[in-house]
């Protein structure tokens, strides 16, 4: 007999073979059903009770035993029809929730990042292009204009295979890449466009579909991100820059002369954006001059918010205490270090956009635009806002250290002084500051850390309560909003993950209170020869 059909009603192999032997048997006691049908007797009671849930099966109690019968076969097609209206109602139901459920997948869509290395690695992140589009369909490149020879002409070869299969595209170059962007410019279905250019920027950023690339040709690195609400916001701000008039600057003098205007207009209280905040080549010359430039923000009362670029995190703090000791008008967050380039962007008051190259010279351009401006700020906005960051780098936990300074106070458990072996000077003077600004900070370690400068600050205090084993996992700092896990299996280069969420903190700072009131020692258990 064939019974696939019950097993596609919902029966498990176990209950069509338990349900068959019943048909057979009649009133029956375990012991022959676990003879004809093959179910273990430690499952049988279990099976039993599933199939009388469905109705298939009922029992009697006869000289105080329980004798088990099947339903009859059409007891099935009852069963079906009960499946079929509980289906009715769950769809119902479903329905009645479905537009809570997409409000959240708007809200939160998953993005999946993929990173592509090496020149095969680009042949893989621009083969999903053609794999991607069909015929008539476009894609759109914003940024070229620093490729060495064997991917110019890589380019060139791609671009011709492209337009061969009839797919579209329009490209925003460096005028230094002329001769290439016009080779590809004369293919079928291309359209390029050249903007003025002393700099070489290494980053371009490539649209298609649901995808963004981010293509570093120079250092072999390609960062593809599947994201739909990204995808469409770079398409709109290529077509801004596609159809606006830019104005272009170009020359320290002259970009330092532009950005010194970005603060006319503003008023006490309000604050502007930067994405990617970095020096680039230039930290001797632009430090300085930034410095001065913050002082005259402070006084005006104007804040500024940088998601910056992590190796010139120790640069910027030092700029921003020089003329903004407390941090009260200025904020700091860390980008990925996979997003890192000599790219600036800057959000200022009226809807402008500065795009700043720092190049082996010094350029930008500005775009006045009511919808490039919001789209940008959209960016900002969920890149700032995002709950869980993942770091590397002591850069990284020298950015945690400033944190918490403003947090106030701090609890760590399972510390080992790491950053502060690697980072003693820098230590130094944080030190200094910590104790003027009155920081609170509590340890919680293993005997092996007594006597660590971990454990020795003035404003700290020490419970040698943590085992030794737990120790050796990973750090957890608990501050502000924030909880941070850091591992530090590579103690050069330590892993962290940033996790700003108030509810999750507050879960980490009850069980830290509890470890923290507990005066037991959890020690390792004896090995026992049997």
């Amino acid at each position: 007999m064939d019974t696939s059909i019950l097993k596609e009603i919902g029966l498990t192999d176990s209950e069509i073979k338990v349900y068959l032997a019943l048909l057979e048997l009649g009133s029956s006691t375990t012991g022959p059903i676990v003879e004809k049908s093959g179910v273990a007797s430690s499952k049988i009671y279990e099976v039993l009770e599933k199939l009388m849930q469905k109705g298939l099966a009922s029992f009697v109690i006869a000289s105080g035993t329980k004798h088990f019968e099947a339903a009859s076969p059409r007891r099935v097609e009852d069963y079906i029809r009960e499946k079929q209206r509980r289906l009715a109602e769950q769809a119902e139901q479903i329905k009645k929730i479905i537009p809570e459920l997409e409000l959240k997948m708007t809200i939160a869509e998953k993005s999946e990042t993929i990173v592509f290395k090496g020149i095969n690695g680009a042949q893989t992140a621009f083969e999903d292009i053609l794999l991607t589009l069909g015929k008539n369909d476009e894609f759109v490149v914003l940024g070229f204009s620093d490729t060495d020879e064997l991917f110019q002409q890589f380019l060139l070869k791609f671009h011709q295979r492209r337009s061969r299969l009839g797919i579209s595209f329009r490209g925003v170059f460096g005028d230094n890449l002329k001769e290439m962007a016009l080779a590809i410019g004369k293919l079928p279905r291309s359209q390029i466009k050249l903007f003025p250019s002393q700099h070489k920027n290494p980053i371009a950023i490539l649209v298609y579909a649901d995808k963004t690339i981010f293509s570093l040709p120079t250092d072999r690195l390609w960062i593809q991100v599947k994201n739909l609400r990204l995808a469409d916001s770079f398409r709109t701000r290529f077509e801004e820059l596609w159809n606006q008039h830019m104005h272009v600057y170009n020359g320290f003098d002259a970009v330092m002369s532009k950005f010194a205007t970005m603060l006319d207009g503003y008023k006490v209280g309000e604050e502007y954006y930067v994405i990617g905040a970095t020096y680039g080549k230039h930290k001797k010359e632009l430090q300085p001059w930034f410095i001065e430039y913050h002082k005259k923000r402070v006084q005006r009362g104007i804040g500024a918010k940088l998601l910056y670029v992590p190796h010139d995190y120790s640069g910027i703090t030092y700029q921003f205490l020089q003329a903004d000791p407390s941090m009260v008008l200025s904020e700091l967050k860390p980008l990925s270090s996979e997003f890192s380039a000599p790219m600036q962007i800057n959000l200022y008051k009226n809807n402008r956009v500065l795009f700043f190259l720092f190049g082996n010279e010094l350029s930008c351009f500005e775009i006045e635009s009511k919808e490039l401006y919001a789209n940008f700020k959209r960016y900002f906005d969920a890149l700032w806002g995002q709950e869980t960051r993942v770091l590397r780098g002591l850069d990284a936990v020298q950015g945690i250290f400033e944190e918490i300074l403003k947090a106030g106070s701090v609890d760590f458990i399972g510390a080992k002084g790491y950053f502060i072996d690697e980072r003693s000077h820098y230590v130094d003077d944080w030190e200094k500051r910590a104790v003027a600004r009155g920081l609170v900070m509590r340890n919680l370690v293993d005997t092996t850390v007594r006597g660590h400068r971990v454990t020795s600050f003035s404003f700290a205090q020490t419970r040698y309560t943590l085992p030794q084993e737990f120790s050796n996992l990973s750090v957890f700092w608990i501050y502000g909003k924030k909880v941070v896990i850091a591992n530090w299996i590579n103690k050069k280069d330590p892993l962290v993950f940033v996790i700003e969420n108030e509810v999750l903190h507050n879960v980490y700072h009850q069980q830290f209170e509890l470890l923290w009131n507990s005066e037991i020692i959890v020690k390792r258990r004896p090995n026992i020869k049997k």
